[in-house]
C-alpha cells in the first residue's frame, strides 16, 4: 500500500507538471489564434470536425480503458485490441470520406464538407494510439503525461500559429492537427516498449473485454452525440460565428475540468482497480479523491463568475465578449466533472460499469433537452443548459457510487458544502468590486490585468482563510506537511552540497557533529561530515570525532589518523583484535573426535504380511 501511494503521489506531480505546461501552451495558442482567425473560420472547423470526433469514440470502443483494467492474459489483451482498433479506424475513415458531402450539405457549406473528408485520416492514426497509451497507463508510465502529450500541444501550437500567419484560415487547425496526431503516434509506440506479433488476438478475449467496455463506449458515445447536437443546433439556429464563440468559451471552461481529469483519472482508474479488493480502502479513496477535485474546482467556478467575463474581453478582444458570457455560464461545467471523477473511476475500478449505462441516458436527454428549451436566450443560454447538465449528471454519479461504496452521507456533505459557502462568499465579494468599483475591462489592457491579478490574489487569501477557519485541523496537517516538504527539500541541498573534507580542521562545529570514516569504491578511507539538524541546546549525545591531520614523513596515510576527544568526552577504549590464525581453517566437523558418531537414521516399520 506504501509503494501504491509513492506512486499516486508521484503520478500526480508528474500529472500537474505536464498539466501546467500543456494548459499554459494551449492557452497562448488560443490567445494567438484569437488575433489570427476569426471566429467564423474557428466555427467552420469545429463543424467539419463533428463526424470524426464522433466515430473516435466509436473506433475505441472503450477497450483501451479495458486493457488498463485487465487483471490476467495482458499480451493476448493488447494484442486483440491493436487489431480490433487499428480496424475499425481503417473502416470508420473510409466511412467518414465518402459521408463528408452530406456533412456540408447539412450546414450548406462547402468548405465544411472539405474539411470533414480531410480530417477522416485522423480515424486511422487514434486507433493506432490505443494499446500504447493503455499500457502506459497500467503500468503506470508517466512519459505519456511528462513528453508525449507536451510534445503533441507544442506541435500542434507552432503547427497551427504558423499557417495561421500564412492565412490558411481554418484549414490552419486541420493541418496541425496531423502533425499532432503523428507526434502523438511516434512518440507513444516509443515509450511504450510494446510491439504487435507476440501473441495471437482472440475473440475470447475481445467478448470478455467488451462487456466490460459496451457502457462505457455508451456513455463516450452519449457525450459525443450531446456534442456534435448542441454544434448542430448552434449552427443551425444562430450562426458559424456564434459556434466560434461558443467554442472559445467551451475551451476557457475546459481548463478546470482538463486539470481534474488529467491529474485524477489518469492515476485513480488503475490505482483503484488494485484497491477493489478492499472495499475499507477503496471507500477512503473515493471520499480523498472527490474532496481534492472538489475544492479547487469550486474555487475557480466561483472566480470565473466573479471576473470571468472582463478577463475574456481583455485577453482575446472586445469582439469575444459574448464568448465571456459563455465562459460565465459554464463555470458549472468544472464542477460537474468533479463530481463525476472521482465516482466514476471507483465505479469501474468495481467492474460494474452497467451503472454508468443512468448516466448516459440523463446526459443525452438533459443535454439535448436543455440545450433546445434554453437556446433561444443565445450563448448565455447555451452555457446554462451545459452547466445543468453535467451538475446533475455528477449527482447522479455520486448516487450510484454510493450503490457500490456505502459512504456516510454527513462526510459528503461536508466536503462539497463548506467549501461551496465559503468560495461562493469570497466571489461574491470580489464581483461586487468588479461591477461597481473596478471595471477592469474599461482599462487598458495591462492596467485591466493587473486589477484583475489583484482580484484573483484577494480571493485566494479569502478562500483559503475560510477553509483553514473551517477545518483547522485540515489546515494544520497541509501546513504540517508543506513545512515538512521544504525541510527535507533543504536537507537533500546540503547532503548534495560538495565535500568538504578537505579543509576539514577549519569546519566550525556549531552544533553536535559526527565525523565518520567511509569506505569508498576504490578502497580508500573518505572522511565525511554530518551535522546535527537539532541546535546545540537540545539533548545531544557527543560523540568521539574522528580528525585528519597531515601525515609524517615515511609514515602510511592511514596511520595519521587520531581520535580527538570531544569536550567532556572520554574516548571508548577499544579491544585489540585477535590475531588470525595462520594456516588453513579448521574444518567445523570433529573428525578428530573418537567418540563422534553420525546420528542414526530413523528406519521404516516392516510392511504389513498380507493376510493378516
Amino acid at each position: 500500500m506504501s509503494n501504491l501511494s509513492g506512486t499516486l503521489r508521484r503520478g500526480a506531480s508528474y500529472s500537474g507538471i505536464a498539466l501546467v505546461a500543456t494548459q499554459l501552451i494551449a492557452f497562448a495558442q488560443t490567445l494567438v489564434l484569437a488575433r489570427l482567425l476569426t471566429p467564423e473560420e474557428l466555427g467552420v472547423y469545429v463543424v467539419g470536425t463533428i463526424l470524426t470526433g464522433f466515430l473516435v469514440t466509436v473506433s475505441e470502443g472503450g477497450l483501451r480503458l479495458a486493457l488498463v483494467q485487465r487483471d490476467k492474459d495482458v499480451g493476448r489483451a493488447a494484442e486483440t485490441v491493436f487489431w480490433v482498433t487499428g480496424g475499425m479506424g481503417v473502416i470508420l475513415a473510409a466511412g467518414a470520406l465518402g459521408a463528408a458531402p452530406l456533412v456540408g450539405v447539412i450546414f450548406n457549406d462547402p468548405t465544411v464538407a472539405l474539411i470533414a473528408a480531410a480530417n477522416a485520416g485522423t480515424l486511422v492514426i487514434h486507433g493506432l494510439t490505443n494499446v500504447p497509451d493503455g499500457l502506459m497507463q497500467r503500468r503506470f508510465n508517466f512519459r505519456r503525461r511528462l513528453i508525449v502529450d507536451p510534445a503533441r500541444v507544442v506541435v500542434f501550437a507552432v503547427v497551427t500559429i504558423l499557417f495561421a500567419a500564412l492565412d490558411y484560415g481554418a484549414w490552419s487547425q486541420v493541418i496541425g492537427n496531423y502533425a499532432a496526431m503523428i507526434t502523438w503516434l511516434g512518440l507513444s509506440w516509443a515509450f511504450a516498449g510494446w510491439w504487435p506479433g507476440f501473441a495471437r488476438p482472440s475473440v475470447r478475449t475481445w467478448r470478455e473485454m467488451a462487456r466490460f467496455a459496451y457502457p462505457l463506449l455508451l456513455q463516450a458515445l452519449a457525450d459525443r452525440i450531446r456534442t456534435a447536437g448542441e454544434t448542430a443546433i448552434l449552427g443551425r439556429s444562430l450562426s458559424t460565428d456564434a459556434v466560434g464563440q461558443y467554442r472559445y468559451g467551451q475551451r476557457l471552461s475546459l481548463i478546470p475540468a482538463n486539470a481534474v481529469v488529467q491529474i485524477g483519472s489518469y492515476v485513480l482508474f488503475p490505482a483503484m482497480s488494485r484497491l477493489a479488493d478492499d472495499p475499507p480502502r477503496l471507500t477512503d479513496a473515493f471520499l480523498r479523491a472527490l474532496r481534492l477535485a472538489w475544492i479547487p474546482s469550486v474555487g475557480v467556478a466561483a472566480l470565473t463568475c466573479a471576473i470571468g467575463e472582463p478577463a475574456v474581453v481583455l485577453l482575446l478582444g472586445a469582439e469575444w465578449r459574448e464568448a465571456g458570457l459563455a465562459f460565465v455560464a459554464m463555470s458549472g461545467y468544472g464542477l460537474g466533472i468533479a463530481l463525476e471523477a472521482a465516482g466514476s473511476e471507483a465505479i469501474k475500478a468495481t467492474g460494474r460499469t452497467q451503472l454508468l449505462n443512468w448516466t448516459t441516458v440523463a446526459s443525452i436527454v438533459l443535454g439535448i433537452g436543455l440545450l433546445v428549451a434554453l437556446v433561444p436566450l443565445g450563448l448565455i443560454g447555451v452555457g446554462l443548459a451545459i452547466s445543468a447538465t453535467e451538475l446533475t449528471v455528477g449527482v447522479i454519479v455520486l448516487v450510484l457510487t454510493h450503490r457500490v461504496l456505502p459512504f456516510p452521507a454527513t462526510r459528503l456533505i461536508r466536503i462539497l458544502v463548506v467549501p461551496t459557502a465559503i468560495a461562493a462568499i469570497s466571489a461574491a465579494g470580489i464581483g461586487l468590486a468588479e461591477q461597481v468599483w473596478l471595471r477592469s475591462d474599461e482599462h487598458g489592457t495591462v492596467a485591466g490585468l493587473a486589477l484583475l491579478g489583484g482580484q484573483t490574489i484577494a480571493f485566494i487569501v479569502l478562500f483559503v482563510a475560510g477553509l483553514a477557519s473551517t477545518a483547522p485541523a485540515s489546515a494544520r496537517r497541509v501546513f504540517g506537511s508543506v513545512r515538512y516538504r521544504l525541510r527535507r527539500g533543504s536537507a537533500r541541498l546540503r547532503d548534495n552540497a560538495p565535500d568538504r573534507t578537505s579543509n576539514l580542521d577549519h569546519t566550525p562545529f556549531e552544533a553536535a557533529t559526527v565525523v565518520l570514516p567511509v569506505i569508498d569504491a576504490d578502497a580508500t578511507i573518505v572522511l565525511r561530515v554530518r551535522p546535527s539538524q537539532r541546535s546545540i541546546e537540545a539533548p545531544t549525545v557527543r560523540l568521539a570525532a574522528i580528525r585528519a591531520v597531515p601525515p609524517p614523513e615515511g609514515v602510511p596515510p592511514f596511520e595519521a589518523a587520531t581520535v580527538e576527544d570531544s569536550p567532556g568526552v572520554t574516548p571508548p577504549q577499544l579491544p585489540s583484535p585477535r590475531p588470525r590464525p595462520s594456516g588453513p581453517r579448521p574444518s567445523p566437523r570433529p573428525h578428530h573426535d573418537a567418540e563422534w558418531r553420525p546420528s542414526p537414521r530413523p528406519r521404516r516399520p516392516p510392511p504389513r504380511a498380507r493376510g493378516r
